[in-house]
């Protein structure tokens, strides 16, 4: 990109329920030089360096919740799986500031306005009200047999796990209706490749006329 070409830079959402291949797709568009922000990452360093979110976390889950390396990730996985009203106590603590850094980090693209667009993943874009403060909001989609075979063979975990971690997330259906973009992911990576080049292209084609 030469200097004077400047973009009206365009936040793009991404999401899909687990096993359809959003960090994926993710991966294909920042082989086209897009910039993609994880969410999970975001959260982690947050979880770990951030004293207050420390405090707030162990006063959740006990002192011992912290380890020599940072959060015991398997044990809070296992404790909120097994209570929903402890996992929306630790998404209250957690979602503010991730998406306030997201938001902060959108907010300096757009006003260096050098990139045609910035990409976001999180798996709960909808459910912590992140969606808002996209411009497009694309979902990674696959049928829910493929899904739970992606996710087996990937976690090694039981078929009963996994259908438990798929009923937890918002229903797919409703998440398409709430999405300006849908990939149907139910094929092999090089099917992938070409709905997120095609959409790149597009994508591109809106951040430059505007």
């Amino acid at each position: 990109m030469g200097d004077t070409h400047r973009y009206h830079t365009l936040a793009v959402g991404v999401t899909g329920g687990i096993g359809s291949g959003k960090t994926e797709a993710c991966r294909i568009f920042e082989s086209f030089g897009v910039r993609v922000l994880y969410a999970d990452p975001i959260a982690r360093n947050l979880i770990n360096s951030d004293e207050q979110i420390r405090q707030s976390v162990r006063r959740l889950f006990g002192d011992s919740i912290y380890t020599e390396t940072g959060l015991d990730r398997k044990v809070v996985a296992k404790k909120i799986f097994a209570d929903e009203t402890l996992q929306k106590k630790l998404n209250a603590i957690v979602h503010p500031p991730v998406l306030d850094a997201i938001a902060r980090e959108l907010r300096r693209a757009r006003e260096k306005a050098e990139e045609a667009m910035v990409l976001v993943e999180a798996a709960l874009m909808f459910e912590s009200g992140a969606s808002r403060m996209f411009d497009y909001m694309l979902l990674i989609d696959a049928d829910e047999e493929v899904r739970i075979s992606r996710v087996i063979a990937r976690d090694h975990s039981s078929r009963s796990d996994v259908l438990g971690r798929v009923r937890a997330q918002l229903p797919l259906k409703e998440k398409s209706l709430r999405s300006d973009f849908i990939i149907h992911n139910n094929n092999d990576v090089s099917t992938l490749r070409q709905q997120c080049q095609f959409l790149h292209t597009m994508l591109c084609r809106i951040a430059e006329g505007k």
